[in-house]
């Protein structure tokens, strides 16, 4: 098995493509436009101002940042000098930032928003996010010395697991593993200098960092970053920067293609997009390739395995890239396994396994944690149910946590939801379990409409697709989900409002 773990460093890595494309497009925002010996000049500029502060190698410093030129300068200038950003969203109320900040025991934060500076908490050691007017007395000779020997395997990041079902756990992520995803993204979706990449997903998520940040850099294509997270600026950005790659989770591509039935964006510079995170329907699929144009493809990951840990290969055929997240990377083994760690034969489904480079090496301060993720022999358990074929291609056909047991009968959430996203007026959908006394669970559908449609037309549509038994007994309608910094549900405020909901009607 190739190793994923890159010999350079974030720094010298920025350095390579700064000497190879000095005057192509690295960042533009809002009229902003940086080379990539700007973007490198301006790093260099933050990592002597974090030292002119005291910030050393493998200090852990807490970044509050939405997605923005300075904040990426301000990541790579930290990355350069060998210390640890811990990337903290900025959305998070104050008890939450005061929980990951005490769990990655961050020494230092840097606001880069008005809204962080009320959240944290007192006591930490603030660093203005704004550049001195005068430089830092920190030689070139010093700067250099700092850069000097960065062990990318040692120095690395710090990021959070989403945290849609329960706490959010601290992963430590090294620069080689981070670049080395980074790189392996460019090879199957053929990244090249003079690609653009919409910039519309947060840093603070691996999915972003890695499509956002690295994957610019190690290629040099531009990152194009838009001006919010509305659909509007997204769409925004691609017509007027011309991008041709766009990275999100479903439901952002749903909102995209759903907001170009309505108006004129020139979209067609758009040749290839990415998605992952979240369940993507065959039919919502096919639709974003036919609105958009484009080569989309699906993936597999978590923050836990350094983002995605499949890929696309070129022979799969259509069904195959709307039915599947694609085959292993090069650097990783994936296994499915039954609930005795067995290994399960070709097309047959069981637990997704992955071991490897991109894995890390477990939990910061979660011992216990760290022990349910990985086995003694290195196998990361990732949750996912699903099957791979002969091929090697990977098919995923549930969560362990999402199978509802009914009179019995094990029923995948996913599947039914993703019947129930086909039936005409529905936008989106998430299937939780609720209790029964009768029947342990019964099924519980949530929708987003998108049209005129009622409860008994939703239950029709799916009893003629599946069985009974999977037909839900509660259907809730939503104007919206409560979710996380890139986009997915966050399913135990979900469950917690349908609890609520189902408490109401049984009273």
């Amino acid at each position: 098995m190739p190793d994923a773990l890159s010999a350079l460093s974030v720094g010298q890595a920025l350095k390579t493509t700064a000497g190879c494309t000095p005057l192509r497009d690295a960042v533009t925002e809002d009229g902003l436009q940086w080379s990539w010996l700007d973007l490198d000049a301006h790093s260099d500029e933050y990592a002597r101002y974090f030292l002119s502060h005291g910030v050393r190698r493998e200090q852990f410093v807490a970044l509050m940042a939405h997605t923005s030129a300075r904040a990426v300068a301000a990541l790579l200038g930290l990355m350069k000098i060998g210390a640890t950003p811990v990337m903290i969203s900025p959305a998070l109320n104050r008890e939450q930032v005061a929980y990951e900040l005490a769990l990655a025991q961050a020494e230092v934060v840097i606001p880069f928003c008005g809204e962080a500076q009320a959240r944290i908490p007192e006591g930490m050691t603030v660093l203005p996010d704004a550049l001195p007017d005068e430089p830092p007395a920190v030689s070139s000779r010093e700067l250099a010395e700092a850069c000097d020997g960065i062990d990318p395997r040692r120095s690395g990041i710090v990021l959070f697991t989403s945290g849609t079902s329960n706490r959010p756990k601290a992963v430590f992520l090294s620069q080689a593993q981070l670049l080395g995803n980074a790189r392996m993204h460019q090879g199957f979706m053929h990244i090249t200098p003079e690609d653009r990449i919409a910039a519309a997903l947060p840093i603070e998520h691996i999915l972003g960092l890695i499509i956002t940040v690295l994957l610019p850099l190690v290629s040099g294509a531009a990152m194009c970053i838009c001006a919010g997270r509305h659909t509007s600026a997204v769409l925004d950005t691609i017509q007027r920067e011309r991008c041709t790659v766009l990275c999100g989770v479903p439901s952002m591509f749903h909102t995209i293609v759903t907001r170009l039935e309505s108006g004129s964006w020139d979209v067609s510079s758009l040749r290839i997009g990415l998605t992952g995170g979240a369940p993507c329907s065959r039919e919502l699929f096919a639709r974003i390739e036919e609105r958009l144009g484009i080569l989309l493809i699906s993936t597999l990951g978590q923050t836990e395995t350094t983002g995605g840990f499949t890929r696309y290969d070129p022979l799969e055929t259509a069904e195959d890239r709307r039915t599947s997240v694609g085959v292993p990377s090069p650097f990783v083994e994936v296994e499915i396994r039954n609930a005795r760690g067995e290994r399960m034969p070709p097309d047959t489904d069981g637990e997704i396994c992955v071991r490897g480079a991109q894995v890390c090496g477990g939990y910061l301060n979660n011992p216990e944690a760290t022990r349910t993720l990985l086995d003694g022999d290195g196998w990361l358990h990732t949750g996912d149910v699903g099957q791979m074929d002969s091929r090697g291609v990977i098919r995923v056909t549930g969560r362990m946590k999402d199978i509802i047991i009914r009179c019995g009968e094990n029923i995948s959430a996913v599947q039914v939801g993703e019947v129930i996203e086909a039936c005409p007026g529905v936008q989106e959908c998430r299937v939780i379990g609720v209790p029964d006394e009768h029947s342990g669970e019964e099924l519980c559908a949530c929708v987003i409409r998108s049209g005129a449609v009622s409860e008994e037309e939703i239950r029709r549509f799916t009893a003629a697709r599946l069985e009974s038994f999977k037909v839900p007994r509660y259907i809730f309608f939503f104007e919206a989900f409560a979710r996380s910094s890139v986009g997915k549900p966050i399913l135990g405020e979900l469950k917690k409002e349908a609890l609520r909901r189902l408490d109401s009607l049984q009273k």
